[in-house]
């Protein structure tokens, strides 16, 4: 800094005043500068390592990716799921011998008016044993499973349902007719799902109390007025020596249900969750 001397015209410098040299002052000014480059310097050094190993990161990622990817496609395809191998290895499941089946009406039709029919064509015969189609799938789901069905009726959607829930537990085509194993659940709701829910728990039940592994299923009563259905199980007694054991179906849940018929076509298409 510089100060206003009255008696002399010029400025004077306030270090000479106070008797500090000037070189002192300039040696840390030079000092000071110096330190700040090693420090810039330091520091860009620092980024370029900083960039370099993450460059090194990115390559290394990317050959993993690519090894990954060539590994994965020699062996795609060979990986399949118990779910999809029951639903694809079993193109058609035999049907029960509908010993004295009573004739069957239509969805929704209350009874006493005359107007039954058969939506599967049985005539009741003793040999009376006809393929369907196998007309569900499974669908994954967090922890659980999905029932999907479908069929030209609500009566064959909820057959198809049914025998899902059963193929699911164990192989279907192990599982033979005893004609002393044919029972009858009635069940009935207060709404379509409700409905559902009690078909499909009435035969579970039936399963954890008797021990009647499902191979086949006919709606006999669908009233969709006042929700109420009949139906008969085929099948015969469960043996682990004999029937390969799938994966237990705990509950039923009402989790995600859905009912959907299209008016046009008439198809009825079920989806249920089953706790296993």
């Amino acid at each position: 800094k510089k100060v206003w001397n009255p008696g002399r015209p010029a400025m004077m410098d306030v270090g000479a005043i106070a008797g500090l040299p000037k070189r002192v002052s300039r040696q840390r000014r030079r000092d000071r500068v110096g330190r700040r480059k090693v420090n810039d310097q330091e520091q860009a050094e620092q980024q370029q390592q900083q960039q370099q190993q993450q460059r090194q990161q990115e390559e290394q990622a990317a050959a993993e990716k690519e090894e990954t990817k060539r590994k994965g496609t020699g062996g795609e395809g060979e990986k399949t799921t118990k779910k999809s191998k029951l639903s694809s290895d079993k193109s058609m499941v035999t049907s029960a011998e509908a010993l004295d089946a009573p004739e069957r009406r239509h969805d929704g039709q209350q009874s006493g008016n005359g107007d039954d029919d058969d939506d599967h064509g049985h005539d009741g015969g003793d040999d009376d044993v006809k393929s369907r189609p196998v007309q569900y799938e499974y669908l994954d789901h967090t922890a659980d499973i999905q029932l999907h069905s479908w069929g030209n009726s609500m009566s064959e959607a909820l057959e198809q349902v049914v025998i899902a829930m059963f193929g699911y537990m164990t192989e279907l085509d192990t599982v033979d007719i005893d004609r002393s194993r044919t029972f009858t659940i009635e069940a009935k709701g207060h709404d379509m799902h409700s409905l559902l829910f009690a078909v499909l728990d009435e035969f579970l039940f039936h399963f954890s109390t008797e021990d009647t592994i499902v191979r086949d299923v006919r709606v006999t009563d669908c009233d969709l007025h006042s929700f109420k259905v009949t139906a008969r199980g085929f099948g015969e007694r469960f043996d682990l020596a004999k029937h390969p054991q799938g994966t237990e179906i705990k509950a039923i849940t009402y989790s995600n249900m859905q009912v959907h018929t299209d008016k046009k076509t008439g198809r009825v298409d079920i989806y249920v969750i089953v706790d296993i």
